[in-house]
Parts: structure tokens; sequence; C-alpha cells
């Protein structure tokens, strides 16, 4: 039987209740046989709900409220699970979370299953920076790859430092282009 809906889900703003119900219940039932048998200490880790269309939240609160996880990674990606394409998903050991699912799965038979095919791994320490950092911005999202300006990924790791690197660049360009643009304007007024 599936589990319920997350009532707040953000997904559930954007695309139809029934249409989530069906995508999820067919990927859940693609995943059935890779179903990974866990820990209890894992297993607590999952809600008895779906969360559609937050698997990049979802994700990164996993790995960042977990310091008994020391080498989960956050994955950043695409797979058929999350219903739209991109998807954010946990790494440990040898098992997937999927966020949205909230289920452990072996990992061979998840991105087999989901044609999951990872861009970007951040790793523990990465991923607690950035989101530090992000947060406090006011044009935050959960497209890390898009805000650091990430050159194309493709299973590319992101340690802490090369994350550190990649954030202070972004913040770099985005301040030099709103000073660019405050420039234009300014230029633009002075000949009316």
């Amino acid at each position: 039987m599936p589990k319920p809906m997350f009532e707040y889900s953000t997904g559930l703003e954007q695309i139809d209740r029934d249409v989530w119900e069906r995508l999820l219940g067919r990927a859940e039932e693609r995943l059935r046989p890779a179903l990974a048998d866990v820990p209890k200490q894992l297993k607590r880790l999952s809600c008895d709900f779906w969360f559609p269309g937050e698997c990049f939240p979802r994700a990164i609160h996993l790995v960042r409220t977990n310091p008994k996880l020391p080498t989960a990674e956050y994955v950043l990606g695409e797979a058929l699970s999350g219903g739209l394409g991109q998807h954010g998903w946990v790494e440990y050991e040898d098992m997937v979370f999927d966020p949205v699912l909230q289920e452990w799965y072996r990992m061979e038979g998840y991105y087999a299953s989901e044609s999951a095919n990872p861009w970007y791994r951040f790793s523990r320490p990465a991923t607690m920076y950035l989101v530090r950092q992000m947060e406090k911005l006011p044009d935050y999202n959960y497209r890390w790859d898009r805000w650091l300006q990430l050159p194309f990924g493709k299973n590319t790791p992101i340690s802490l430092e090369q994350a550190k690197g990649y954030f202070v660049e972004a913040k770099r360009n985005r301040l030099a282009n709103i000073g660019h643009a405050l420039s234009r304007k300014l230029t633009a007024n002075d000949w009316k």
C-alpha cells in the first residue's frame, strides 16, 4: 500500500495530486525489488509520507542532520523517481536513500531501475558548508549547480575545499553582475 502524500509538499503546488500518485506509485512499484534491508537506525530516518517535489531539501536535510553518517553524500543529478527528471538523493555505503519516496534502496538496483545519472556528489562537509552559506542568501534555491555555476558534471565529487571555492567565485560573479547592471542603469539615466 502506498504511503500518503505529505499535504504541504511543494510539488502539490505545481502538479495535480493524481499525477503525483501515479508517478510515485509507479516508482515505488519499479523499486520494490531494490529495497534495501537496513538497520533500524537507518530505517528510523524514513518518514511515512511521500514528499513530491522535495527531493533536494529532504536529501540535504538527511545529510545535514545525521552526523553518524559521515560518509553520506548528497547527490544531484537526474532520475525517474523524482518525477520530473532532475533529482537529488543520498548515497551511503552501497545504498541510496530516495527522499521523495522515503526509502532505502540497494544502489545497483536503484541506478538500474531509475536510470539514475549523478551529476555532482557533495561530501557531507561540503553539504554542511553550502547549506549554511546559501541559506543566508536572498536568492537561495536548491539547484546548487546553477547557483554555483558549476561546470558540467558527470559523477563529479565536490569536496569542502571545492565547495568553498565555487561559492566564493559565484558570489563574486553575482556581485560583479549587480555592479555592472547598476552602472549601466546610471549611465542610461545620465542621458535623460
